[in-house]
């Protein structure tokens, strides 16, 4: 599967774009600021139907305008795909596939899978168990239907019951059946989370290993483990023990929302110990292990968006990441960096063909599409 063009209306800072892609390697070079990492995100939008950074939908719409239309080509194998998105300033955002409105945005999720790697995806390895269970979602949810489902299901209930928590704080007249309820509904979409996490957690962690040896020489001990209070007493039992607290504390305090993925280097928290260059290093081996996953899984090769990757690595872990994406099986890559000299330096040894893009300003034009 590779994306073949991309048109791009008031997207951040890109007024106006329409643009044609290798279904190998694409290079976007340009100065900070300039809207390589806008155009990065434009194409993850098309995939995922919501922006890789936190960031709501009014936010990615050009400052001074009332709309931004995101239009994105597939191919797979022959069979094409279009993809429109549409977000105005006022009222809801549409996704069509072929001309045809999603009938819920979430069912779009998976149909083009993608991986993206940015500068502050870092936190996944250095930041609060919240950005990891974050990262364990978008990757299940590419790949899981059911996932998907059980998990909007979860969190619409976990809304309800936080908010029945907060009103009934300083309230003497609590319906505990309601209470009840929402335990009951928690507690069995929970459970079904809580087996797909593991399993999957398990096969990652596999994944993870080979990908961290290869970018590291092997000069490293690492692993990835679930924690999750689920395995060691059922939700529904914990919902109950903790009542009273809740309702102090006036939100659920236990359940799958307090999971997390532990990252070990050498025994040790990565998360406290490694260095900008080891977590640099792991976040490629957390997303190239992701990458490999939504490939089993989905019978796709994604797309794999590279962002700013080289900053803080040594030369030796630049080289065995190259490495990596020669190696390895990989799609349809995108990288972005500030300068193309450097970036062409780094990949000539690589790769024999793709195509190159300069980034001014919020405009990308074609530097070349012919290198050989």
């Amino acid at each position: 599967m590779f994306l073949s063009e991309l048109s791009v209306v008031n997207f951040k800072n890109i007024a106006d774009a329409k643009l044609k892609f290798d279904p190998g390697f694409n290079c976007l070079t340009g100065l900070n600021g300039m809207g390589k990492t806008n155009c990065l995100d434009a194409i993850f939008m098309a995939c995922v139907g919501k922006s890789h950074f936190n960031l709501t939908d009014q936010q990615l719409i050009k400052q001074g305008f009332e709309f931004c239309r995101i239009e994105a080509d597939f191919n797979h194998d022959g069979t094409k795909n279009s993809v429109v998105i549409k977000l105005p300033s006022v009222g809801k955002k549409t996704i069509s596939l072929d001309s045809k409105p999603y009938r819920k945005i979430a069912d779009h999720l998976g149909r083009f899978p993608i991986v993206m790697i940015a500068p502050n995806d870092v936190e996944i390895v250095t930041g609060s168990g919240e950005v990891r269970r974050k990262f364990l979602d978008t990757t299940l949810c590419q790949i899981d239907t059911q996932y998907l489902d059980n998990l909007v299901a979860y969190n619409k209930i976990l809304k309800q019951r936080n908010a029945y928590l907060k009103m009934i704080s300083t309230s003497a007249n609590a319906d505990f059946n309601l209470l009840e309820a929402y335990d009951a509904q928690l507690s069995g979409h929970g459970h079904i989370i809580h087996e797909k996490r593991t399993q999957y957690i398990s096969e990652l962690c596999e994944l993870f290993l080979l990908k961290y040896s290869a970018i590291t020489s092997g000069s490293e001990k690492v692993h990835i483990s679930y924690n999750s209070q689920l395995t060691d007493k059922p939700m529904l039992t914990q919902l109950q023990e903790s009542r009273r607290k809740d309702q102090i504390l006036e939100r659920t305090s236990c359940g799958i929302h307090k999971d997390d993925l532990m990252i070990h280097l050498e025994d040790r928290e990565a998360r406290k110990f490694a260095s900008q260059g080891q977590s640099k290093s792991l976040l490629f081996a957390l997303k190239f292990a992701e990458y490999q996953l939504i490939s089993n899984k989905s019978a796709k090769l994604p797309i794999l968006l590279l962002d700013d990757i080289f900053d803080k690595l040594d030369d030796i872990r630049v080289l065995n990441l190259m490495s990596v994406l020669k190696n390895g099986i990989f799609g349809q890559v995108f990288i972005t960096d500030t300068s193309l000299p450097r970036l062409e330096n780094i990949l000539k040894e690589v790769f024999e063909k793709y195509f190159s893009f300069n980034v001014e300003n919020g405009e990308i034009q074609p530097i070349n599409h012919e290198k050989t």
